[in-house]
């Protein structure tokens, strides 16, 4: 008994071409011939690729070579709540701290007055920094307007300084590194040292009149 062979039938060819392949490149086992084309058309426009990343990296490195560096200052403060001896005599700021939990929240209201408007604001007093040409040009910004008031310009000030300072308080450590980010890097580091000082004045001060 003889079986009739199966019929296959091959699609019809509509006309179109798929992915913009050249004629014939068309089917199942058409997978080297696309790897084939594409890499001959990478070959016949080699010269426009490289000159496109060529264009890219000199951008990219005109960009880098034009923006205006950054400078990070960075002062370190140890936070102690032990009493210290000051003039002679002693003088206890806080209340003696056993319990761990004590200690994260005293060191975490320690952080919260660093980052304090008031002592951004005894910074700019110390350092004149309300209308300083120098400290604006720094943070790349331009000066307040003449129409301004006083009290403007003390508050833009100190929220710059507050927005451009950090506190960082590393876990189970008692070293706050505080950091200040400008373009002039002596400024920067003058307004981080600064911070410093003045959070230990400010310290010392509440001792002395909690005595």
């Amino acid at each position: 008994m003889n079986v009739p062979a199966p019929v296959t039938h091959e699609p019809a060819y509509d006309g179109q071409q798929p992915y913009g392949l050249p004629m014939g490149v068309y089917g199942p086992g058409a997978i080297g011939e696309i790897v084939r084309y594409f890499l001959a058309l990478v070959r016949r426009n080699r010269w426009l690729i490289a000159a496109i990343i060529g264009l890219a990296v000199i951008a990219a490195i005109a960009f880098t070579m034009l923006d205006t560096p950054r400078y990070t200052a960075s002062a370190s403060v140890q936070i102690n709540d032990q009493s210290e001896q000051v003039l002679g005599e002693e003088l206890d700021a806080q209340t003696e701290l056993n319990k761990s939990s004590d200690v994260e929240r005293f060191l975490n209201t320690q952080l919260e007055i660093l980052r304090s408007r008031a002592l951004a604001q005894r910074v700019a007093r110390r350092l004149d920094l309300i209308g300083n040409e120098r400290f604006y040009a720094a943070l790349e910004l331009p000066l307040p307007g003449q129409t301004a008031s006083e009290a403007e310009r003390r508050e833009e000030v100190i929220s710059l300084l507050q927005s451009n300072m950090e506190a960082v308080l590393p876990r189970n450590s008692r070293i706050v590194t505080i950091s200040f980010s400008g373009t002039d890097a002596a400024l920067s580091a003058q307004i981080a040292n600064t911070f410093a000082d003045e959070f230990i004045q400010a310290n010392l001060q509440r001792r002395f009149d909690s005595s």
